[in-house]
């Protein structure tokens, strides 16, 4: 069963770019509602279980509506925590947080600035790398240019 619709229109509500989430997602999980990876991430939007006990409204997490829903308020929140925090606003830190944590970014953002990036986990970078694009109209906006240069220099090929 594809959620893909479901998918849009959740991310419509809460403002979430709808190319960028899909893409997300299925980086995520693959569309399979009942994924769970080595770490133990669960369900579509791939929620750890401490940070599903606090988004995922008491809903299993295997609910793709509720899973789905609950990745995008997740994202919109990160936005503007970390925005609350004086880190940019750019769907580069909300990835990069979605992967490795708000509090990596936040700790990278004020202890390397500009250079935030650069100590980012390998699979952090890789995963900001693959999804940054859908989540600006042609890939560009806040961050664009540093990711852009990354991307190109470690030979990712951006494919629609």
């Amino acid at each position: 069963m594809s959620y893909k619709n479901l998918a849009i229109d959740i991310a419509n509500t809460y403002g979430i770019p709808k190319d960028g989430f899909l893409a997300l997602i299925n980086q995520e999980s693959t569309w399979n509602p009942l994924a769970v990876s080595p770490a133990g991430a669960m369900g579509l939007g791939q929620f750890m279980p401490e940070t599903w006990a606090d988004w995922g409204d008491g809903k299993d997490p295997f609910d793709p509506e509720a899973s789905l829903d609950a990745a995008a308020r997740y994202l919109r929140w990160i936005r503007q925590w970390l925005t609350s925090q004086g880190v940019p606003n750019g769907w580069d830190y909300v990835l990069a947080s979605y992967n490795a944590g708000i509090g990596t970014v936040r700790n990278a953002y004020r202890n390397h600035g500009a250079g935030w990036f650069d100590v980012m986990p390998k699979e952090t970078r890789d995963y900001v790398a693959k999804l940054y694009p859908h989540f600006t109209e042609k890939g560009i906006g806040p961050g664009a240019l540093p990711i852009a240069l990354i991307v190109f220099f470690l030979g990712y090929k951006y494919v629609a």
